[in-house]
């Protein structure tokens, strides 16, 4: 479905990362999230990790012609809900489409600007952005 996708991996023993997966559960439920699955196939999880692989060619599919800009954020894990939050008020203020995508576990996320090169006015928009 075309919503926003958390895919995370669990390292340790088949106990620690049933716990874990268990735990992770259940506070995504009770922060709205739907649709958990986990699984422990090594054939399951290069599906899902697909999805992230092709980020660039889903986001460069929702304006066909437009020009697709990579940035890459890294802040204090402890500041990264504040970044990305103050990143998504930015592209909203802006008028400028970018979907965000990112390896957070580690404080890192990257928008995917997405601009009409033709249009001189998104453009600056979107330097003001960068």
């Amino acid at each position: 479905p075309e919503t926003p996708l958390l895919l995370l991996e669990f390292h340790g023993s088949e106990a620690e990362v049933a716990e874990q997966s268990k735990n992770f559960k259940e506070i995504a439920s009770e922060c709205g999230g739907l649709g958990f699955t986990w699984t422990t196939r090594p054939e399951d999880r290069t599906k899902l990790w697909q999805a992230r692989h092709d980020a660039y060619w889903s986001v460069k599919a929702l304006r066909p012609g437009s020009g697709v800009v990579a940035t890459d954020v890294c802040v204090p894990i402890s500041r990264l809900a504040d970044c990305v939050t103050e990143t998504e008020e930015d592209l909203k203020r802006l008028n400028l489409l970018s979907p965000i995508v990112g390896h957070v576990g580690d404080g890192n996320f990257h928008c995917s600007l997405v601009c009409d090169v033709d249009d001189a006015e998104e453009m600056a928009r979107g330097e003001d952005f960068m």
